[in-house]
């Protein structure tokens, strides 16, 4: 209801020579009766329509129901404040491996966790599978179960990621998909077989060479199974999940049944790390190397293209200790260098839609690298532990 307006007459209201007592009395008599019924009329409506207006107001200013479309003030918060299930794709990462030794030792955790938030990283990456398919943390899937996945001495998950994120860092589990010797021996029906005998898996060399066997991309098995240990990370409070060995086994495949149904390796490798996006927050590790970009018969073709928003290629200059010759017959020597060309062409190969979160090999001169990252552009990496 609007305020009433005061309302004015001129004449011989205020009196005069002309006045009487009695008319100045009527008038003020009228005055009285029509603010006792403004005032009653206004109890009437604040109590049988809801109290629409605010009495104590300066203003009219309407208060908003508990249907209105706009939210309250004290709910309402700036859009920059706003939160996402998913880190932004421009999110930093600055991480270093926790050695997987330390795994199950609280005191060397929360050390190490302490050094490195010293040294300026924002993440741990933390062990929890690992390239034999030993699972490092006490899983609940029955599938781990069932193979017998599970390592001796399993630590809680939970525990160890809570532990890194009370200390000020991030945790991110680290974890090898189809390099597995565990699970794929456990049920043929996850491996890669042995040509046309059944029941035989396949080995990448000679047993007695130390040969083993690989979980078969084409497998629904497999990849749900990684799917889910993948999603059980996410669950158990790891922000992301690095995931290496997304690959086919970098020997000859003539002897292989791969049982792949006419489905060629690059788009199966790329339908699973589609299924594994819908786990949580993924990064792809791939190997990198000089010259030819990659190898691309561990992955049927480019993993660059399969659509990730970010990707890891891993950095191991090991391959060049005599330096990286060029097609121009120059050649790089040092880490600098070689790191510089290399992700050079990573990024000329991932486009600008990939955010680039190089993996940088144990053993090697990490500051130089880095420095080379930096120069590029390239502020996020993850240094892994001997």
């Amino acid at each position: 209801m609007a305020r009433p307006k005061k309302i004015k007459r001129y004449g011989n209201i205020y009196g005069g020579r002309n006045s009487s007592p009695g008319g100045a009395l009527k008038v003020i008599a009228m005055i009285l009766a029509f603010l006792l019924i403004v005032a009653v009329g206004y109890f009437l409506a604040s109590k049988f329509l809801g109290g629409a207006h605010d009495p104590v107001s300066s203003g009219d200013v309407p208060v908003a129901s508990a249907s209105s479309e706009e939210p309250a003030a004290s709910d309402w918060q700036p859009s920059s404040s706003s939160t996402s299930s998913e880190p932004a794709k421009t999110q930093l990462v600055s991480a270093v491996q926790l050695p997987q030794a330390m795994l199950s030792d609280t005191v060397k955790i929360k050390a190490f966790v302490e050094q490195a938030k010293a040294d300026g990283y924002t993440s741990v990456l933390i062990p929890m599978k690992d390239q034999k398919g030993n699972l490092l943390y006490a899983s609940k899937l029955e599938k781990a179960a069932t193979w017998k996945s599970i390592a001796p001495g399993a630590v809680d998950a939970a525990a160890v990621a809570t532990a890194v994120e009370e200390a000020g860092l991030t945790p991110i589990a680290h974890i090898y998909a189809f390099l597995d010797d565990v699970a794929s021996n456990a049920a043929y029906d996850n491996a890669i077989t042995y040509g046309t005998t059944t029941g035989t898996t396949w080995l990448d060399n000679a047993k007695e060479k130390g040969g083993k066997s690989w979980l078969n991309p084409y497998k629904s098995s497999a990849r749900e199974y990684i799917c889910e240990i993948a999603n059980e990370l996410i669950t158990s409070g790891f922000k992301q999940v690095l995931v290496d060995g997304i690959q086919f086994p970098p020997v000859s495949l003539k002897q292989a049944n791969l049982q792949d149904g006419g489905v060629p390796q690059d788009q199966i490798l790329k339908q699973f790390i589609q299924e594994l996006e819908d786990a949580g927050n993924i990064l792809v590790a791939y190997k990198w190397s000089a010259l030819s970009g990659l190898t691309t018969s561990l992955y049927g073709g480019d993993p660059t293209t399969y659509g990730e928003d970010t990707a890891s290629p891993i950095i191991d200059l090991s391959e060049y200790k005599k330096g990286l010759a060029l097609p121009d017959g120059s050649t790089l020597t040092t880490p600098g260098d070689i790191t510089t060309y290399l992700m050079q062409q990573a990024q000329t190969a991932a486009g600008s839609d990939t955010q680039l979160v190089p993996v940088i090999a144990a053993g090697q001169q990490n500051d130089a690298i880095i420095q080379a990252l930096k120069s590029l552009g390239i502020e996020s990496y993850i240094v892994l532990s001997e």
